[in-house]
């Protein structure tokens, strides 16, 4: 309309060239605007994305109950009691539920008990019928749990924190409470009496999950800076036992430790998942890429020797049953170890040369070596180093990657939702979803594991390939199935693989304000 106003108002305006011109512009902008919504426009977040390997598999979670309209804010933790065939919840409308399943297999409230203040997560030890509620005041409320789970009594109150409750740890062997806090610390807690504070550290970062093995009283405490703290505990007192486990870039939002192999899962904001192997005592780490999102839940099935990781966009179950190999260092330096090439930031040895480079510094992902980006072009999937999608190879690794087996070693399953907190019950291989809007999902994952069972080799893998051409239109290449490398000559020089998209960081920006 604005370029129709444009148009001269002499009689003989249709002959003159600009107004050709406008009222042609004009038609073309009309049909454009009109047909917008039919065009599939893809986001600029794939626009620069680099391909990348599906592996999505049709099974999904069997529904077995959903509590709804209970609570009247965020869900904030859930437990599952198949015992009792009970869920306790709590949520930041201070309330704490204990909802009971009736005969035509939904779940009703039979207790309802508020808080001092919004909860934020919760333990449930079912031998002693004891339940221990975090608050966002910093105080632990413990609670009796009736045996017709119809009661819950307040027995005493830990002020433990001044900040957000995080995790909760009992050991009831030596009756204390483990507990770690946004305000940066943990502390132990006797159960006895009045629930006197034995000792308390201070860490460096907001702590948000935590691990504790019985046997060696050694705590694992993933903190907001992406740091694994290593904490003894000796006559009541804390001790570190090494210094802080680093290989995250994000958060460590789970943990997960397997005392029968001495392994310590951590899965991070990064959307990585590193393995480290504790009881080699090596240093040995072993990372798993293939969520895209942040990865929220861990847990390890020991008859299968699987582990089941819960992101924010899908479900992977990682076949650990196949050795995989010991993921790199990188290497830094001034110039590609492959072809000499100097870096851009080298002006020393530039000006000494005479030379100018604007290369960049990549790296190998199986070995780790400072590449430039012409000796990097080749991209292959690597499951034997945890590797689901395509990754940038180096020259020199190129043949030994070719000639390997990529047969796939994960398998992925849509999950989707916004939600708090996730829990997985071993006994029934259910898992309990606490959810944002204050609804609770009741899942059964036996048809996820079922699949996992019938072998890696049956997913069919394919490949969606995306460039950019000068006039900025997307062309979408066909589909290539059981494709597992790719060539990338003619990808742009300028693609920085080693560096987190810039869409992602922004979308995991709203979670800095959470903590």
């Amino acid at each position: 309309l604005l370029l129709l106003l444009l148009l001269p108002s002499s009689s003989n305006s249709s002959s003159c060239p600009c107004s050709v011109f406008c009222l042609s512009l004009s038609l073309f902008s009309a049909v454009f605007v009109m047909r917008c919504d039919l065009i599939a426009i893809p986001p600029l977040s794939q626009l620069f994305r680099s391909p990348r390997i599906s592996t999505m598999t049709s099974a999904l979670p069997k529904q077995i109950a959903v509590v709804r309209e209970h609570h009247r804010e965020s869900c904030t933790d859930a437990v599952y009691v198949p015992q009792k065939r009970a869920i306790i919840s709590g949520s930041t409308d201070k309330q704490i539920l204990v909802c009971l399943r009736r005969d035509n297999g939904q779940y009703w409230p039979s207790v309802s008990v508020d808080a001092p203040a919004a909860i934020t997560c919760m333990h449930h030890h079912n031998p002693t019928s004891t339940l221990f509620v975090g608050l966002a005041s910093g105080a632990i409320v413990e609670y009796e749990v009736a045996d017709d789970m119809n009661a819950l009594t307040e027995r005493k109150t830990f002020q433990a924190h001044t900040g957000r409750v995080n995790e909760i740890i009992f050991d009831p062997e030596r009756n204390f409470i483990l507990s770690c806090s946004a305000d940066n610390s943990v502390t132990l807690s006797s159960t006895v009496s009045h629930g006197k504070r034995l000792a308390s550290i201070s860490l460096t970062a907001a702590c948000l999950i935590m691990q504790y093995d019985c046997s060696s009283q050694t705590v694992f405490v993933g903190d907001f800076h992406g740091d694994i703290n290593v904490l003894g505990i000796e006559d009541n007192k804390f001790k570190r036992k090494t210094d802080p486990l680093q290989g995250h870039q994000g958060s460590v939002q789970s943990l997960l430790w397997v005392p029968q192999k001495k392994w310590l899962f951590s899965g991070s904001f990064d959307k990585r998942i590193i393995l480290w192997d504790i009881g080699g005592k090596k240093g040995d780490t072993y990372e798993f890429h293939g969520h895209k999102m942040k990865v929220r839940s861990l847990t390890y099935i020991d008859r299968m020797d699987v582990l089941i990781s819960v992101g924010d966009d899908l479900i992977i179950t990682w076949d650990l049953s196949v050795e995989h190999e010991v993921t790199p260092e990188w290497n830094e330096g001034d110039k590609c170890e492959i072809c000499g090439g100097l870096f851009f930031w080298n002006m020393k040895e530039m000006w000494s040369k005479k030379s100018f480079s604007v290369k960049r510094q990549h790296h190998c992902r199986r070995c780790g070596k400072a590449v430039c980006d012409d000796c990097s072009k080749f991209r292959s999937t690597y499951p034997i180093m945890g590797f689901e999608e395509l990754v940038r190879i180096c020259d020199a690794c190129k043949k030994d990657v070719q000639s390997s087996n990529l047969t796939p070693l994960a398998k992925h399953f849509p999950f989707t939702g916004r939600f708090e907190r996730v829990r997985y019950h071993l006994e029934t291989d259910t898992v309990i979803v606490a959810l944002k809007n204050g609804n609770i999902k009741l899942l059964s994952m036996k048809p996820v594991l079922d699949h996992s069972k019938q072998g890696t080799s049956s997913i069919a893998t394919s490949m969606t390939t995306t460039t950019t051409t000068p006039t900025s239109s997307v062309e979408t290449v066909s589909k290539q199935s059981l494709t597992a490398v790719v060539d990338m000559t003619t990808k742009s020089a300028s693609d920085d693989e080693d560096e987190d998209d810039i869409f992602d960081a922004i979308a995991n920006a709203e979670d800095d304000l959470k903590f």
